[in-house]
């Protein structure tokens, strides 16, 4: 993968299944959990909004699996504050930022093709 690269397809699938927790939970909150509705309501959704939004088949998956698994198998939060989604972004910051700098131990890898 060219230079660069690497960093914004991570942030994409970091953004992406931010954006999908929040869907699910507003979705959710609406039609309630684990009903064939709120997964066909779910799944409908986060896949439109990675396809407008022009986003790669490498982040539109983890987009929709994450909000299929808060819409399924996660217990509802009766909060309105969206929670998982902050928590969502925080995550995957952290895990950003963790591969960088542990990248950084390591400067001529890249170059030499491994």
């Amino acid at each position: 993968m060219a230079p660069g690269r690497r960093i914004r397809r991570t942030a994409e699938v970091v953004l992406g299944v931010a954006v999908g927790v929040l869907v699910a939970e507003l979705v959710v909150q609406a039609l309630g959990p684990r009903t064939t509705s709120t997964v066909l309501v779910v799944v409908l959704l986060t896949v439109t909004l990675a396809v407008a939004v022009g986003a790669s088949s490498v982040s539109t998956v983890p987009t929709t699996l994450s909000a299929l698994y808060l819409a399924v198998v996660s217990p509802p939060n009766e909060t309105l504050v969206p929670v998982r989604f902050v928590d969502a972004l925080i995550g995957g910051v952290v895990a950003l930022v963790t591969s960088q700098v542990l990248n950084v131990r390591r400067p001529l890898v890249p170059l030499a093709g491994q």
